[in-house]
């Protein structure tokens, strides 16, 4: 069962008695964590702007959503304008007008901050047979997705980066001059980027022709297989996240800057920090150690990432907050290019366990700095160069070091 089927386990009968924007908004919260959702905002006014709005950084979707059904094979053209007229005027709302949208839990929306701007006409019926993934109005791009286009999408790009990196590829290519056919959905195109390293150049082609079967065969394919199987690792990403965010919220604490870089990574390097993590905890109580480190850099992010395992069972004095930001400034020192340094401590207390973490963007140490805390410091640090392949062979898919 995949991450999307357990999280709608046992819903499917209190799904049917929910509206469209209702379900949509569900299904984004699969990807986007529920705190980076916003239902129904309203304008200055008092007036709905948008049926859902998703942020995430420098990044925002507009979304704009209609239940209806098909009136022979297709939507009826007033309310495809409906929807695209309502997120253009969303879009003047924030960029034009500048007006104030308060979020609950955000604060204000500030539309200079976003640099990737994503028009989304939703329709959550059954879907046209044949339709414009992507069109332009009034010089804005808007996506057209359909409600089994949108369950395969938020199902397999199911991390935010994913998410944005295949909406822009999309935008990316509608911008090329190129003429496309895809018969059996977007869910054809969608297998057709995965299989192409997350890419849809299409090699400067004057016409596409995607057929249908290419997603059912990518369902088949033995690579995919193991790594979705691979993949499930990754969760142990999603509890650290899910964890320090429920921490946060009971002490009232505002860690968005934390949680931005926590939910950063794609699936893939989710599944990299996952094991290397997890590598961390078992050798640490093989060996029966009191304190281990180890630094990885992922160089596509240029972020560094400083993992400590502490047992505090026999001695709660041991100071972590200042161990974690002396790890992290070693991490700054070992990986000087990196933007940042995420620092996460996974702490024992006897058969219970917790997380503390920090985000670090000081400097780094000097030469003579360093040479002085080793000769200080005995203490068992690992460097980690991580080889995962995305799509991993069968036999490698729980290997941990």
């Amino acid at each position: 069962m995949d991450r999307y089927a357990r999280h709608l386990e046992g819903k499917a009968a209190d799904l049917k008695g929910k509206t469209g924007e209702l379900i949509a908004y569900e299904l984004a919260q699969v990807s986007f964590l529920k705190d980076w959702c916003f239902q129904s905002p309203l304008k200055e006014d008092g007036k709905e702007l948008c049926d859902l709005l998703i942020i995430f950084d420098d990044t925002i979707f507009i979304w704009q959503i209609k239940n209806v059904k098909l009136d022979d094979g297709h939507y009826k053209e007033k309310h495809k304008v409906k929807n695209i007229n309502q997120l253009i005027g969303a879009y003047k709302t924030i960029f034009v007008k500048n007006e104030e949208i308060k979020l609950p839990g955000y604060g204000i929306l500030d539309g200079n901050v976003f640099k990737n701007i994503f028009l989304c006409s939703v329709f959550m019926g059954e879907s046209e047979f044949i339709s414009k993934m992507i069109e332009e109005s009034e010089g804005l791009v808007i996506h057209t997705i359909h409600r089994d286009s949108l369950d395969i999408i938020v199902n397999e790009l199911d991390t935010v980066s994913d998410f944005i990196h295949y909406y822009q590829m999309k935008l990316d290519m509608y911008k090329r001059p190129m003429g496309m056919m895809i018969n059996g959905g977007e869910k054809e195109l969608l297998a057709h980027y995965l299989k192409n390293n997350r890419d849809l150049n299409f090699n400067d082609a004057d016409f596409i022709i995607l057929e249908d079967g290419i997603w059912e065969n990518l369902q088949n394919n033995e690579q995919y297989l193991a790594r979705s199987e691979a993949d499930r690792y990754s969760e142990i990403w999603e509890h650290i996240i899910n964890t320090i965010n429920e921490e946060a919220k009971l002490q009232l604490l505002d860690i968005k800057s934390l949680m931005v870089e926590l939910l950063r990574p794609n699936r893939f390097y989710r599944r990299v920090l996952s094991k290397c993590f997890l590598g961390l905890i078992i050798k640490s109580e093989k060996h029966s150690l009191i304190e281990m480190r180890r630094y990885i850099y992922l160089e596509s992010l240029n972020t560094a990432y400083c993992f400590m395992y502490i047992d505090l069972t026999n001695d709660n004095n041991i100071p972590v907050a200042k161990l974690l930001e002396l790890g992290c400034i070693i991490s700054r020192t070992q990986h000087s290019q990196a933007k940042l340094v995420v620092g996460i401590a996974y702490l024992k207390h006897g058969n219970l366990s917790s997380y503390t973490c920090i985000l670090y963007d000081g400097d780094g140490l000097t030469t003579e700095e360093y040479e002085n805390y080793r000769k200080q410091f005995n203490r068992t640090v690992e460097i980690v160069e991580f080889n995962e392949e995305e799509y991993p062979e069968a036999s490698l898919v729980n290997n941990i070091r």
